[in-house]
């Protein structure tokens, strides 16, 4: 039991959640063949957990003095180095076997997930503003893959909708950070940037709640997919609606917990999320 918790510590498994996006172009063009999406999902959270493990190791001295970060197992526990490293090799030759599995298209999106995000722990993850763009590009490769596995293009409008939520996740997860030091800079930004970062989470709820509207209303494919306009227009209440929870809790409430934490803990927000999901299902 020791080594099972040792090992879902070292690996993340809590952050694997961030994977649902690569479903999001699936359910959107209302196809449920779930199963080589679920595959995916298994495949790239094995390759996010070997980059998490690569992240904390790089970062374990700086992490030592971070309120949250202190608690993760390459830092916490870094007597367990020889097991961090075997652990670290075995994912490692599991992603390269996994990669001999997937077609050129998707290796391509891991090969740039895995590129930038070496580049975000050397460099760009302490160059301001530039670290969100990081951050939105992570969670666009996840979905490019379900859509690549699924064999559906993405759409111009789920990208620009997708895009401002992820900028929105991106920036509420740099103000929670930001609200955990002590120090007045944090990666080459300053506390008096939290209020530029609230306003980039609000800014994207207002755009993002236009965009959807206006596929709402204008978008020919929409009208091929979808039969009852009433209840789409109803779901855009329940995205605004769930989208503020999410900035007020994180930003009025002082939040010191990594933000999928708080996220999924809040209940109506989850509730709020369903909701949303199986009225464009069913409508």
């Amino acid at each position: 039991m020791k080594y099972w918790n040792d090992l879902k510590n070292l690996l993340r498994i809590n952050h694997w959640q961030k994977n649902i996006v690569c479903f999001l172009p699936l359910l959107a063009a209302k196809k449920y063949d779930f199963l080589p999406v679920t595959i995916l999902v298994f495949k790239f959270s094995l390759l996010s957990s070997m980059i998490y493990i690569f992240n904390d190791y790089i970062d374990r001295f700086s992490d030592k003095n971070h309120p949250s970060k202190k608690n993760r197992y390459v830092v916490k526990c870094k007597e367990n180095d020889s097991f961090i490293k075997v652990v670290f090799s075995l994912i490692v030759l599991i992603n390269i076997l996994i990669s001999f599995t997937n077609q050129y298209d998707l290796n391509f999106v891991f090969f740039i997930y895995v590129f930038l995000n070496l580049a975000y722990t050397y460099a760009f993850k302490n160059i301001r503003y530039l670290d969100l763009v990081c951050l939105v590009i992570f969670y666009l490769c996840r979905l490019y893959s379900g859509a690549i596995v699924s064999g559906i293009e993405v759409s111009a409008w789920l990208l620009v909708l997708t895009s401002l939520m992820f900028v929105n996740l991106a920036s509420l997860k740099r103000y929670v950070d930001l609200n955990q030091i002590v120090d007045t800079t944090y990666r080459g930004y300053k506390k008096s940037d939290m209020n530029t970062l609230k306003k980039i989470s609000y800014s994207t709820i207002i755009i993002g709640s236009i965009v959807l509207l206006s596929y709402i209303q204008f978008s020919d494919n929409m009208k091929l997919l979808h039969t009852n306009n009433i209840a789409l227009l109803s779901s855009v209440i329940i995205f605004i609606f769930t989208s503020i929870r999410v900035t007020q809790n994180v930003t009025k409430q002082n939040s010191r917990n990594e933000l999928i934490k708080d996220v999924l803990r809040d209940k109506n927000f989850v509730i709020g999320f369903i909701v949303f999901i199986l009225v464009w299902i069913i409508f």
